[in-house]
């Protein structure tokens, strides 16, 4: 609960601060470590200001993002994009200049992603890419990446999705602010691209963030501890800000002095390779008790945060029933971690029986509230480490565990194993 405090004089000891701010035009996602999409609605319509399209062009949809000056009450920029085929391949164009002319601007790239459908067995193709657009900031334009996808549109699975993109800025600003007695990097991100603009995000305080970079290590800022929401207040070192507004005009950012006290959120967890794993206990489906990592003792153990609703998590299966079929017997294990909602033990039990699944899950029927997402953090699924059960140490992290990165990680980790022993 918030506390609202006078204007005493422990509060005017605290300046405003004016960050200046540089433009990362690319790469942010990777900083943030996440991203918020938008949905952009495409329309067979040709825009009537749309000039000079490409030759050959069928099958075409269009659409339009809409991007703030970082003011409330700031002006759009406006940005048309097309999506259709040439010679039997599809493309993405992004007039990234605002000029109607889609023949003058950056390559945007759109690659086939193929994907399994929400019955695990069905084939879709969709598309995924990146494009420029040309942001106006501190005086000087600058061509910007976005992020885009589409699922495939006879996917009924995804009815609301037919006729979408989904696009993300992959652009942001970086400046510094002193909290307390110690000066931070600072990030700043609007993710609320709209189309069109008199229709804005549902709330769109949640698409404009601050992120604090207080172990300095310029990644996974998107996390519970580093990552603020516009206006809301942050205490950090027992000085607390607010975030009031991102000038894009003149490359700066506001942080006033706030009125309503908080408590500092804890930093999160550090879960780097050769940090050591968080230690816990709990309690399998199957009513056995965990200790983890202890329990794992000269083996190497994958723990698995996933749900049977997470697409992506499906999508890993084949990989993990693989590996687990053909290294378990030589000391590597996995521990999964459920999210499924309430009431949902009967399904998951059955669903890991049909799916090859031996290994055990902990299940809270607590969906995002499960007592080990918060222990670790996790603000996305799936999550996976690989951790040595005699050291506790982690010995590989998502990036590594993923699809036919599995394998040759989980290989290379047991000859470790096997060569300390």
């Amino acid at each position: 609960m918030f506390l609202a405090l006078g204007m005493g004089p422990a509060f005017q000891t605290i300046p405003t601060q004016t960050v200046k701010l540089d433009l990362i035009p690319t790469g942010f996602t990777a900083i943030r470590g996440n991203y918020i999409p938008s949905e952009i609605f495409l329309t067979e319509s040709q825009p009537s200001d749309a000039t000079r399209l490409p030759s050959g062009l069928t099958n075409s949809q269009f659409g339009t993002i809409y991007i703030q000056d970082g003011k409330s009450d700031g002006e759009n920029q406006r940005f048309q994009f097309v999506i259709g085929n040439t010679n039997g391949t599809q493309h993405l164009w992004m007039d990234s200049n605002q000029d109607g002319n889609f023949l003058n601007d950056p390559a945007a790239t759109w690659t086939a992603m193929p994907y399994v459908g929400a019955d695990h067995k069905t084939k879709f193709m969709g598309h995924i890419g990146n494009a420029k657009v040309d942001i106006k900031f501190n005086g000087t334009s600058t061509p910007c990446s976005i992020g885009m996808y589409e699922f495939d549109p006879t996917d009924t699975s995804r009815p609301g999705l037919k006729n979408m993109a989904l696009a993300y800025p992959d652009f942001g600003f970086q400046g510094s602010a002193k909290f307390g007695s110690n000066t931070y990097p600072i990030y700043f991100q609007d993710s609320s691209l709209s189309a069109p603009p008199q229709t804005p995000p549902k709330n769109p305080m949640v698409m404009k963030w601050m992120l604090v970079d207080r172990n300095k290590d310029h990644k996974n800022l998107g996390m519970p501890g580093t990552a603020y929401q516009f206006q809301q207040p942050v205490n950090i070192n027992g000085s607390t800000y607010q975030w009031t507004g991102l000038d894009y005009a003149n490359g700066a950012a506001i942080l006033k002095p706030s009125i309503v006290q908080v408590a500092e959120i804890p930093m999160p967890p550090v879960l780097n390779v050769g940090s050591p794993a968080i230690a816990f206990t709990a309690t399998t489906t199957d009513g056995k008790t965990v200790n983890f990592p202890g329990d794992y003792k000269g083996k190497i153990v994958l723990l698995d945060f996933w749900a049977t609703w997470c697409g992506p998590c499906l999508g890993e299966l084949p990989f993990s029933t693989a590996a687990y079929a053909k290294y378990h017997d030589k000391g590597y294990d996995v521990l999964g971690v459920s999210l499924d909602q309430k009431d949902q033990g009967p399904q998951l039990a059955s669903f890991t029986q049909s799916k090859n699944m031996p290994w055990p899950e902990i299940y809270e029927g607590k969906f995002w509230d499960v007592s080990l997402v918060k222990t670790y953090g996790v603000q996305g699924i799936p999550f996976v480490l690989l951790v040595d059960g005699t050291t506790g140490k982690i010995l590989a992290t998502e990036s590594d565990l993923r699809g036919d990165k599995l394998d040759p990680t989980i290989v290379a980790a047991l000859s470790k194993l096997q060569a300390s022993k």
